[in-house]
């Protein structure tokens, strides 16, 4: 520690009581009408150089910590007269509590009482002229919750995306005032900030950290944790007040969880029930986990929509490159009957029939891309790019499925009566779309596999 070249060390002892600053004068008369700060005198003759910051502290009664420089202040009525070195210090978070040093009465006022009871002159005017320090806010364990200036990437993001850090940013910096606030009306007597406050500040700034990294949705979990967790700064009203909102936002849950918040909050108000604060939490967190797979479907079906969008852009380029081939360049018709024979042209009638069984595809996948992943258990696996392509694919095969099907001597074997072979290619790529539709059998056996698992 600093050692003065004084022999009179002073201090200006802050203490956080709900979350207001206060600091410590003490009385050695036993009556209490005369009231100083603290100051310690050490021997200059003593071989064992104690801590003047630790004499203090005994004064006080409690731990210190984070001596900062303050002002000098002149003693004149001392024999001889002496200056002392003030400092700022503050009481330890967690601290113990000790009976203050020579029995002296100890009292923790605001700087605007100590003046009032100040008996010095000289003190009081110390007291007007200081504030608490900015260095004890910058400290590690100065900042209660989120202090920052958020500033976006330079990585360009969609406008989406764009939007959901926006929104983000604005939950995150609203939620840190009301959060301050409720650890500031809950902080210990010792100042030190209770147990769910210190893990919601931290959660707040974990989800600052994951928004600069452009990481939405775990930094909203991190968001919701850290609200969940202020809970339980809430008094008994608030709570109650609190019951209300989740019974009535539990009418937009699934059966299952919406039963579980009526277990926990009862379905309907009971005057004078007063309910704790782990059983909202449990409540919070039903409705967050409710809504966070709502949000996490929805960004599954907006990836799985744009890989069909992708896939239907290039199938049609394809069609169109196609059609102006078979329209402008090639030198027959598709199907003809010359002598009454009927003449198919295979491999670019396959072509045609391939394609439009994929546009079919496409279109079936886009139409039914919402409903599918909200019939599944495991949305991951109808969402993926693998699947989504394959599902496309599917569409494709049928149609060329069906057109051999129609082409061969096993449909007149099997249907002899009936003539459904296509006299243009233009029914032929009528029925290949119609056909891309079966793709839905694909997704009731997947989902008929992952029902069972």
């Amino acid at each position: 520690m600093s050692r003065s070249p004084s022999h009179l060390t002073g201090g200006i002892v802050w203490k956080n009581i709900k979350g207001h600053q206060r600091i410590a004068i003490i009385s050695d008369d036993g009556t209490g009408v005369e009231w100083k700060l603290p100051v310690v005198v050490q021997d200059p003759y003593s071989l064992t150089k104690a801590d003047p910051f630790q004499d203090i502290a005994k004064l006080v009664g409690t731990e210190i910590k984070d001596p900062i420089s303050a002002d000098t202040l002149f003693y004149p009525d001392l024999d001889p007269p002496e200056y002392a070195i003030f400092w700022h210090l503050r009481v330890r978070a967690n601290t113990r509590q000790f009976s203050p040093a020579r029995n002296h009465n100890v009292r923790w006022v605001s700087p605007a009482e100590a003046v009032k009871k100040l008996t010095l002159e000289s003190e009081k005017e110390l007291i007007k002229s200081i504030e608490f320090p900015s260095d004890f806010y910058d400290s590690a364990s100065g900042n209660i919750t989120l202090r920052y200036d958020y500033k976006a990437p330079v990585k360009q993001y969609l406008d989406s995306d764009a939007l959901a850090l926006e929104r983000l940013e604005g939950d995150l910096r609203a939620h840190s005032a009301v959060l301050e606030y409720r650890i500031r009306e809950n902080s210990l007597e010792d100042g030190s900030i209770p147990a769910w406050g210190e893990q919601a500040g931290a959660l707040v700034t974990m989800a600052y950290e994951q928004m600069k990294r452009g990481k939405i949705d775990p930094a909203w979990k991190s968001l919701h944790a850290s609200v969940r967790l202020s809970i339980f700064g809430m008094e008994q009203n608030q709570l109650n007040d609190l019951a209300k909102r989740f019974r009535q936002e539990a009418t937009n849950l699934n059966e299952w969880r919406q039963k579980a918040v009526y277990r926990l909050l009862g379905e309907f108000e009971q005057p004078g029930q007063n309910l704790s604060a782990s059983s909202l939490y449990l409540a919070a967190e039903i409705r967050d986990e409710h809504f966070s797979n709502n949000y996490y479907k929805n960004r599954l079906t907006k990836s799985v929509i744009n890989t069909l969008l992708v896939l239907l852009t290039v199938t049609i380029v394809f069609i169109f490159v196609y059609i102006a081939y078979i329209t402008q360049l090639f030198p027959v018709a598709l199907i003809s009957s010359p002598g009454g024979d009927r003449l198919i042209q295979t491999l670019p009638t396959l072509t045609g029939v391939m394609l439009f069984g994929l546009f079919g595809g496409v279109m079936s996948s886009l139409f039914r891309v919402k409903k599918t992943s909200d019939n599944l258990k495991n949305p991951e696996l109808i969402s993926s790019h693998f699947f989504t392509t394959i599902r496309v694919f599917t569409g494709g095969a049928a149609a060329i499925a069906f057109f051999f099907f129609l082409e061969s001597e096993f449909f007149n074997l099997v249907l002899p009566v009936l003539d459904l072979q296509p006299a243009s290619g233009t029914t032929y790529f009528v029925i290949s779309f119609v056909c891309g539709f079966s793709e839905r059998l694909l997704i009731r056996a997947v989902a008929s596999v992952a029902d069972k698992e």
